[in-house]
């Protein structure tokens, strides 16, 4: 809790540098001293609480890693180009390029892990060491005017320069502290009338302080903050205010012309003269010619200088799309793009936070418009910002959260309602009883699968969507997400199937970014032993969508590994529940009838049963099942196979069976009286090639029913090998054939196995289940946490 000192430290000396490029080869920032001693301590620090399992105490990771590792290598790349281009590498490009970017980054890791809970702390050390330096800057730029004093403060050639050497860099830093003032000002942010008086005053020095850095760059970094701040602040810009803001900048104007006009008009003369000018579209053209001869990878780092140009590309942009090429530029795009979607989250807050989100929205817009003119990325403020964008954002979704009351009110997103209906019903009750409003969006093949829904009370909204991500339904169900959940306001969007909860948190964080995001995983879809194109695709999904997601709720242990991966915390962000949750209860004895099924399809009670419930769907590997059952059938003639489910590939599995004459399999479609089914039944057989946390060998292990199923996820989780059940390798039709086998031909054995599963599942009992997420959105802080309904 010490070390926010350190990022204090760092911040006051941001607009301190030293000229020691001919000593050292780089101007020193003396704000890196203070990080070399600050950022060994944090690590140390959060090493330390990793040891003691307390990680959670400095948080490192932010939505701009993946971001700035890209850039990192893209820097590194535009490096290794200049190396095979001319053979080396001059100090420039490692020590201002390479060493330099890697500074950045670590200032930003600082500052991001330090400034949580101490955004307006910062951005007032900021405010008042920069101005200070203004301040001081402007009186000694008097005596150099009036007596030829030089200092620090005053380039030789005249320009304001305060104490960053570069009078380019002086003129952006003074744009992010006007552009901060202005703000302060413009929501009162605080109360007094001194405040006002000295926040006019400064805005006023901060405005000379510009105008005499005689920097183009800044000139058009505070027009590009000004076209961002005022449709910002439109419901607070009065008439009144608009004209102390011009008379204000005339005011400046006037007091830069009695301090030093007749100098300043040479001076804005020579700056703007066409051979200035030209020069600068000169560089543009230029870089554009590099880009043309490698549009890709670019020409390589300072590459240009050693193909004839007399200097450096001075155009952020620029230099990324002439010497990084397609790759940089889009690199850089993206980077900027994330940064911008933080501020416009941070743009819902309120009050204060409203002031330092909108002041820093606008400083940062200030420093894309610097970039036009100079390397604005190495800017040691424009890295401040980024790391503001998260913090910022950070507070104010959490003062949304603690200010306004959210409607109790939640959505739930699945693909098809079939899937609500197996699943959610008991949960959709839950929260009803919780007081929560309950809309469900889903696929409704037909109106009468949305009937069970509607009957717990919950409201259909039919979307488009489809399991298949490539789908021109998908693209109408975000968009129609988007705007149910901007028109219905929830407290929360839980999410469930994976291409439904990816879209859904989209559209969710897209539509509003206070609203508290939860996503059940059923079962990744990237994991052990998937194709390869899986992994890819889903698991890159979700490490997009991780950054949408407030809570992670698994059902296995593999999954919960998946979700440590993907950053997420256990006990804070990510929950392990026992599935679904199973109704143990409508599984007794004592509430099923005497074998009616066994007497529809003319069995008797010497017959040995063996049940599949499950989807007729490539995943549940029925043709596995069918190869082994060929030779079961024919080991033990009372053998009978029954197939529960219905599903695409149903039609093509019967014709098979009967073109290889399988014996006694029966497909009894959609059922039901899928518990009366288990309890008539002697073995439980699912043989998925994945599973989330399967419910059918919940409820047979309810029913008291040994288990045979593949060495998979989410199965073994629930069979004990030899206790509940046997377990079999995907693809083993031998050893299928045995396991099944060997419970059919003993009694006992499958017996102990039953008793065994039943006491076993009493820990996914349903109001179990229920319970754990009541826990969870305990957790949340979501409306209705202490309204909870009866067990």
């Amino acid at each position: 809790t010490r070390l926010h000192w350190g990022l204090v430290l760092w911040i006051a000396l941001l607009s301190v540098q030293l000229g020691t490029e001919r000593v050292l080869g780089f101007r020193l920032a003396l704000s890196d001293l203070a990080l070399a001693v600050t950022f060994p301590l944090m690590v140390f620090a959060w090493l330390h609480g990793r040891q003691q399992e307390h990680d959670e105490q400095l948080r490192v990771r932010t939505n701009l890693d993946g971001y700035l590792v890209a850039l990192v290598a893209v820097l590194a790349m535009g490096m290794g180009v200049a190396w095979l281009r001319v053979g080396q590498l001059s100090l420039y490009v490692t020590l201002n390029k390479g060493a330099g970017i890697l500074v950045m980054v670590v200032s930003f890791i600082m500052a991001a892990t330090l400034l949580r809970g101490r955004a307006g702390r910062a951005l007032t050390v900021l405010l008042v060491t920069g101005s200070l330096i203004n301040v001081v800057g402007l009186g000694f730029y008097a005596l150099w005017v009036s007596m030829g004093v030089g200092s620090p403060f005053v380039f030789p050639g005249g320009r304001l320069t305060g104490l960053l050497v570069d009078p380019n860099a002086y003129g952006g830093f003074l744009a992010v502290l006007l552009m901060l003032q202005l703000a302060l000002l413009v929501y009162r942010a605080f109360r007094g009338r001194w405040f006002l008086i000295a926040g006019t005053v400064n805005a006023l020095c901060l405005m000379i302080g510009l105008g005499l850095s005689l920097s183009r760059g800044a000139w058009l970094a505070v027009a590009g903050g000004a076209l961002a701040f005022l449709p910002l602040v439109r419901r607070e810009l009065t008439v009144r205010r608009l004209l102390a803001g011009l008379g204000m900048l005339a005011l400046a104007g006037a007091l830069i012309w009695a301090l030093a006009g007749p100098y300043l008009s040479l001076r804005i003369e020579g700056i703007s003269h066409a051979t200035s000018v030209v020069a600068r579209w000169d560089m543009i053209r230029f870089g554009f010619e590099f880009f043309r001869s490698s549009p890709v990878w670019g020409i390589g780092i300072d590459v240009s200088r050693q193909l004839g140009l007399p200097w450096i590309i001075h155009n952020t942009f620029i230099w990324f799309l002439a010497e990084m090429g397609l790759i940089g530029f889009g690199v850089l795009m993206l980077l900027l793009l994330r940064v911008g979607r933080n501020f416009r989250a941070a743009l819902w807050s309120d009050g204060r936070l409203r002031a330092w989100a909108v002041g820093a929205a606008a400083a940062w817009v200030s420093m894309l418009f610097l970039a036009f003119g100079i390397e604005a990325l190495y800017q040691r403020h424009l890295w401040l910002l980024f790391a503001l964008s998260l913090v910022l954002r950070e507070d104010a979704r959490a003062a949304a959260r603690a200010a306004v009351a959210r409607p109790h009110r939640i959505l739930l997103v699945a693909t098809y309602a079939p899937t609500v209906n197996a699943f959610l019903l008991p949960h959709i009750e839950r929260l009803r009883k919780r007081g929560f409003e309950v809309d469900v969006a889903c696929n409704v093949h037909r109106e009468a699968a949305s009937e069970p829904i509607r009957a717990h009370g919950a409201t259909v909204y039919p979307l488009p969507l489809r399991r298949r991500f490539l789908s021109s339904g998908n693209l109408q169900a975000v968009a129609g997400l988007f705007r149910l959940i901007r028109a219905r306001g929830y407290a929360a969007v839980h999410v469930h199937t994976p291409v439904a909860a990816f879209l859904g948190r989209l559209a969710a964080r897209w539509a509003d970014p206070h609203v508290r995001t939860l996503y059940t995983a059923h079962g990744f879809h990237f994991f052990k032993g998937a194709p390869w194109r899986y992994g890819i695709l889903y698991r890159t999904a979700e490490r997009i969508a991780a950054r949408w997601t407030d809570c992670l709720i698994v059902m296995n242990e593999e999954d919960l590994k998946q979700g440590k991966q993907l950053g997420f915390r256990e006990g804070e962000n990510l929950f392990s529940v026992h599935g679904v949750g199973v109704d143990v209860g409508m599984l007794t004895p004592s509430t099923l009838p005497e074998n009616p099924v066994r007497e529809e399809l003319g069995l008797g009670e010497d017959d040995a049963v063996v049940t599949c419930v499950a989807e007729f769907i490539p995943r549940k590997n029925h043709t596995f099942l069918l190869l082994a059952w060929s030779l079961v059938a024919h080991e033990e003639p009372r053998a009978h196979l029954l197939l529960v489910g219905s599903g695409a590939l149903r039609e093509t599995l019967e014709d098979w069976v009967e073109q290889l004459a399988i014996p006694r399999v029966r497909f009894l479609g959609f059922r039901r009286d899928v518990p009366q089914i288990l309890w008539e039944s002697d073995v439980l057989t699912l043989v998925s090639g994945h599973e989330g946390l399967p419910r059918s060998i919940m409820e047979a292990m309810a029913a008291g029913k040994a288990v045979v199923a593949t060495d998979v996820r989410g199965s073994r989780d629930l069979v004990d090998e030899g206790e509940t059940g046997l377990l079999v390798k995907p693809g083993d039709v031998a050893g299928l054939t045995e396991a099944l086998l060997r419970l059919i031909w003993d009694r006992d054995l499958r017996n102990r196995m039953g008793e065994a599963g039943r006491a076993t599942i009493l820990g996914y009992d349903l109001p179990v289940v229920l319970g754990e997420m009541d826990e969870i959105y305990d957790c949340m802080e979501l409306p209705g946490s202490s309204e909870r309904g009866e067990d």
